[in-house]
């Protein structure tokens, strides 16, 4: 998430910006490293969806 003081948003987005395709991010507006509160569903949904898509490329 973009509130995360273990890996700051910045961080994240370099580390993406290096990564080979296909790759993926989701920034989640408040939400910290552990997704506590607010960020829990939305990390959760985005979890879901890419297992989901990931098994039907297989």
């Amino acid at each position: 998430g973009d509130a995360d003081d273990v890996v700051p948003i910045d961080d994240s987005r370099e580390i993406f910006a290096l990564a080979n395709e296909p790759k993926k991010i989701i920034e989640i507006p408040g939400a910290n490293h552990v997704f506590s509160e607010a960020g829990l569903e939305p990390m959760s949904e985005a979890v879901i969806n890419w297992i989901g898509e990931t098994i039907r490329e297989s």
